[in-house]
């Protein structure tokens, strides 16, 4: 069994040496786009303010009707084209959902017709819930594809809308086990082309 610091002077050198070449092996390089964290309605304000506290303010927000969820989007200074990624906070919108669903979730109980991020803060605590990657523009299907093929698992039948405009899908968590450990994680795939148009109708709609 290769030694923990063989592995990682092996990977080391592999890096060094494709930065000397200025090979590219991969098909995609995916740059960050956020971390995204679930909130409960009754978290939102010490959410809010914990971030603050480290710069990040509010720079946009949007109601995913689809996911009866809204989405809060952190930036430093709240400047929405702040570069590097932002941070996300997701919560539940229970105006959309049913009055007894509505109740089970303030109960802390499952419901049937909850929100997928509903479900998730009545089985785990609010915190981490994904992390996003930006895809290339136009390019969101044949990721999807290429993930499919190389096996990995995706959530959903197609992409689909998601927050200020974008366009996205979303692969499962794996676990994997102690000797091949996968990205034990819920990942996110962004196509933000559909951001600028979005941010003109928000304009419009004042």
């Amino acid at each position: 069994m290769l030694e923990l610091g063989e592995i990682l002077a092996a990977a080391e050198r592999e890096a060094q040496a494709l930065r000397r070449t200025g090979e590219r092996p991969w098909q995609y390089e995916l740059p960050v786009d956020h971390l995204g964290f679930a909130v409960p309605p009754t978290g939102l304000t010490p959410a809010l303010h914990a971030w603050r506290m480290l710069g990040y303010l509010v720079a946009e927000r949007d109601l995913v009707t689809g996911q009866k969820a809204w989405a809060t989007m952190l930036r430093p200074g709240g400047n929405p084209d702040s570069p590097g990624p932002g941070l996300e906070l997701v919560m539940p919108a229970l105006e959309l959902e049913s009055p007894e669903a509505a109740a089970a979730f303030e109960a802390g109980e499952a419901a049937p017709g909850l929100s997928a991020i509903a479900q998730y803060l009545v089985r785990y605590r609010p915190g981490m819930h994904h992390l996003a990657f930006t895809v290339e523009a136009g390019t969101i299907l044949d990721f999807r594809a290429h993930l499919i093929e190389a096996g990995v698992e995706v959530i959903g039948d197609d992409v689909r809308p998601g927050a200020f405009g974008t366009t996205v899908f979303f692969t499962k968590p794996d676990r994997g086990s102690r000797e091949q450990p996968g990205p034990s994680v819920l990942v996110e795939y962004v196509d933000t082309s559909g951001v600028a148009a979005w941010r003109q109708q928000q304009e419009a709609a004042g």
